[in-house]
C-alpha cells in the first residue's frame, strides 16, 4: 500500500509540475503524443493488414527470416545493405515473426523524428516555427503512410535528422568528438540506405565555404568524419570481399540503379531491368559492373538524352503520390518551403538543410527518382515552410495593418479639411453680414 501510495504522490507531482509549464512548452508535449498516436492508430486501423507487398518489403522481411533459420546473412549476396535487415532480425529473434511490433516500433521513430525535426527548428529558428515545422511532420499522410510499410524510410529519416541536429546544435563549436559521432551515424545510415555516404563532403562545402573554418579545420573534421565512418561499415565491407574475392565497399546494387535512370528505355522513374538488359553468366559483382558500364557509355554516347533524363527525374523527385490527400500536403509545404528558403539565405546554420536537399535531389538525378526518395527530407522541407509560412503571415499582417493605418489617415485628414472649409464658410458669411 505505501508503494502505491508513493507512487500515486510521484504521478499527481508529475501533472502538477506538466500543468505549471508555460502554455507553448505544453502544446510542444501534446503535438508530440499526437504524433505518436496518429502513427499508432494508423498502423492499428487503416494498415491493418500484414501482407507485404511483393517487391521491398518481402524482400527485407525474408531475409530477415532466413537468417534467423540457419542460413547464411542475404544468402552469400551483397544486393541490399545490411542494417535494415538486421533491424527486423533483431525484433524477431526477441519477439518472435510479429510484423506489427515491427511497425509499432517504427511509428515510435516516426515520433522521435518529429522530436528532431521541433528540435532542430528551435536551434535555428524559434519555438513557434518549431511547433508549425513538428506539426506539419506529425499530420503529413505520406510520413504517417510509410511509418506502416517494412521498409527503410522511417529508420533512414530518424539517422539523417539526428545528424542534422548534432551539426547545428553544435555549428560554431565543433569539436572533434562531436565529428567522431556524426561519423558513426553517417556509417550506420550508409549500411541503411548508401546514398548517404557522401555527405561528408557536403558538410565539408558547409564548414570551409558557409561557417568560414579554415582548410585545415575543416579538412581534419572532415577526415576525422570519414574515419569513424569507414570504421563502422569496415566490418560488412570484409564480409563483402570473403564473399566475392573483391571489393564492394557496402552493396551490389550501385550498379543496376544507376543504369535504370540512365539507358535508352530509362523514363527517370522506375523499370525492370530484366525486361531490358539482362547480363547472363556473371557473378553478382560482375553484374554491378557490367551494369554500370553499359549506364557510363549511354551517358558518353548520349550527353543530351542524359541531361534530359536529369530533368525528369528532378521533377519526379518533387512529385506527390497520384492521391489528393498526399498531393495537396506535399504540395502546399513545398510551395512555403520555397520562400522560407530564400528568406534564410544568409543564414549559416539553416543552410546546412538547403545543402542536404540539394544532396539527395542530385543524387537522384544521377540515379533513377521516386515519390518515395523524397521522404527523409519532407521534415527540412517543412521547416523552411513553417518559417517561409510564418514570415508570409507576419508581411500581409504589416502590410494590412499599414493600409489600414494609411486609411483611417486619410479619412481624418479628408474630415479636418472638410471642418476647415465649413469654418472658412462660416467666417465668411459672417463678414458678408
Amino acid at each position: 500500500m505505501e508503494k502505491t501510495g508513493n507512487k500515486v504522490l510521484v504521478i499527481t507531482q508529475a501533472v502538477r509540475n506538466f500543468l505549471r509549464l508555460p502554455a507553448i512548452h505544453r502544446i510542444e508535449y501534446y503535438l508530440i503524443f499526437l504524433a505518436l498516436l496518429v502513427r499508432v492508430v494508423y498502423v492499428l486501423t487503416v494498415d491493418a493488414s500484414f501482407a507485404l507487398d511483393p517487391g521491398d518489403q518481402k524482400i527485407y522481411d525474408g531475409i530477415a527470416q532466413s537468417w534467423l533459420n540457419g542460413d547464411a546473412f542475404m544468402e552469400g549476396s551483397s544486393y541490399r545493405p545490411p542494417l535494415y535487415p538486421l533491424f527486423l532480425s533483431s525484433i524477431y529473434f526477441i519477439f518472435g515473426h510479429k510484423l506489427l511490433l515491427v511497425k509499432l516500433l517504427q511509428a515510435v521513430l516516426g515520433t522521435i523524428s518529429c522530436v528532431l525535426t521541433i528540435a532542430i527548428s528551435k536551434r535555428l529558428f524559434n519555438r513557434i516555427t518549431a511547433l508549425l515545422a513538428g506539426a506539419i511532420f506529425a499530420f503529413t499522410p505520406v510520413l504517417i503512410h510509410y511509418t506502416a510499410q517494412v521498409l527503410t524510410e522511417t529508420l533512414f529519416t530518424t539517422f539523417l535528422l539526428l545528424i542534422i541536429y548534432l551539426l547545428v546544435s553544435r555549428a560554431e563549436s565543433l569539436r572533434y568528438k562531436d565529428m567522431l559521432l556524426f561519423g558513426v551515424l553517417i556509417g550506420a545510415a550508409s549500411l541503411c540506405r548508401p546514398n548517404i555516404a557522401l555527405f561528408p563532403v557536403a558538410v565539408f562545402v558547409w564548414l570551409k565555404v558557409i561557417m568560414k573554418n579554415s582548410w585545415k579545420r575543416a579538412f581534419s573534421l572532415t577526415a576525422l568524419t570519414i574515419c569513424a565512418a569507414a570504421f563502422v561499415i569496415a566490418p560488412w565491407t570484409v564480409r563483402n570481399y570473403h564473399v566475392h574475392n573483391h571489393f564492394v565497399f557496402i552493396s551490389t546494387n550501385g550498379g543496376i540503379n544507376f543504369w535504370i535512370g540512365n539507358n535508352s528505355y530509362a523514363t527517370g522513374d522506375w523499370l525492370t531491368p530484366r525486361e531490358y538488359y539482362s547480363p547472363e553468366g556473371l557473378t553478382e559483382y560482375e553484374i554491378d559492373k557490367e551494369y554500370y558500364r553499359e549506364a557510363v557509355q549511354f551517358i558518353t554516347h548520349n550527353p543530351g538524352k542524359a541531361v534530359a533524363l536529369a530533368f525528369k527525374k528532378f521533377k519526379i523527385f518533387y512529385s506527390a503520390y497520384p492521391h489528393v490527400f498526399d498531393q495537396i500536403p506535399f504540395y502546399a509545404v513545398l510551395l512555403c518551403a520555397i520562400p522560407g528558403i530564400f528568406l534564410t539565405l544568409r543564414k549559416k546554420r539553416s543552410s546546412l538543410l538547403l545543402l542536404t536537399v540539394l544532396y539527395f535531389s542530385v543524387w537522384s538525378c544521377f540515379f533513377f527518382a521516386n515519390q518515395r526518395f523524397h521522404i527523409p527530407i519532407i521534415a527540412l522541407l517543412a521547416i523552411y515552410a513553417a518559417y517561409g509560412f510564418i514570415k508570409i503571415e507576419q508581411a500581409m499582417a504589416l502590410l494590412f495593418t499599414t493600409g489600414y493605418n494609411i486609411m483611417n489617415k486619410s479619412k481624418v485628414l479628408h474630415n479636418s479639411k472638410g471642418r476647415i472649409g465649413s469654418t472658412l464658410h462660416s467666417c465668411a458669411k459672417e463678414k458678408t453680414v
